[in-house]
């Protein structure tokens, strides 16, 4: 099939693949599907909730040399749009270099960068893929979600075959509808999940979950607003909004393993969010200390 190959320079330093590699599975779609060896990852986006589009990126000369490399299939959407949402899901436009310099006097959280050098998370580009995935995660272990993540991800995603490899799509609101509680839970989901994650796909199908452009105005309203969904409490809320910001404002504040790593730096939360100078990088703190 004939693609578009789209290159990405990002500012140094700039790690994405290591994040690739802590929340996937071998071989297995999550929905993306992320190679070690040749470090790239593949799968289906969605453009504007209805629009599909296969795409697999390749992770180059990280962190102090990086290029990214984006085979898109054509014939399935425009390119600028694409391009535009791989930059912002990949999260290639955040300079890391203005973290580097708030934290200076932060010699605990130096470490994690000596580390991980230019680490950062992914960005969802929709409050549903987020929070299918927070619901999932609720009160289990990593592997162990991801796991359930990969059998919903088969069972309820589009799936593509091209040039010999697979391709999947977070799955899809109106295939999870045409299933029911039981068949859900099929898939490795407690009854309660099972429900959050049939409402949750009605709210998107329906049309009433707030947008990104809704998330970035006013975060913490939709965190409220969020809980008003069967099975979201406050840390779904709050991760779902963290993880699709396009900054790093929000954070899980209650996440165990957020606690723990702040801990061990010799932080806890509430300080955290009281030191005004590391207000635009709570979440990615956050993050780099759960994974530490």
């Amino acid at each position: 099939m004939d693609h578009t190959i789209i290159i990405y320079r990002p500012k140094p330093p700039y790690l994405f693949s290591k994040h690739l590699e802590l929340f996937s599975l071998n071989n297995e779609p999550t929905p993306y599907i992320y190679d070690k060896t040749g470090k790239s990852c593949r799968s289906i986006k969605r453009l504007d909730r209805k629009e599909l589009f296969p795409v697999k990126c390749i992770f180059k000369g990280e962190p102090y040399d990086p290029v990214v490399e984006c085979l898109v299939y054509d014939g399935f959407s425009s390119i600028s749009r694409i391009r535009e949402y791989i930059k912002k899901h990949l999260r290639i436009d955040f300079d890391y270099n203005r973290f580097l310099e708030v934290i200076k006097d932060y010699p605990k959280l130096q470490d994690i960068i000596e580390e991980y050098p230019g680490l950062r998370p992914g960005r969802a580009m929709s409050l549903y893929e987020e929070l299918i995935d927070a619901v999932i995660k609720q009160r289990i272990g990593l592997k162990a979600s991801l796991r359930i993540t990969s059998r919903l991800v088969k069972h309820y995603s589009q799936h593509f075959t091209i040039n010999s490899e697979d391709y999947y799509s977070t799955p899809l609101p109106e295939r999870i509808l045409d299933s029911t509680i039981l068949g859900l839970r099929k898939q490795g989901l407690t009854r309660a999940k099972a429900r959050a994650v049939w409402e949750i796909a009605r709210a998107e199908y329906e049309g009433r979950l707030p947008s990104v452009r809704e998330v970035e105005r006013d975060p913490w309203r939709v965190v409220e607003e969020l809980t008003g969904i069967y099975g979201v409490g406050s840390w779904t809320a709050e991760l779902a909004v963290a993880m699709t910001l396009g900054d790093f404002r929000v954070g899980p504040r209650m996440d165990l393993a957020v606690r723990r790593g702040l801990s061990r730096l010799g932080f806890s939360v509430e300080e955290l969010l009281m030191d005004k100078r590391l207000t635009g990088f709570i979440g990615l703190i956050m993050y780099l200390a759960s994974i530490h």
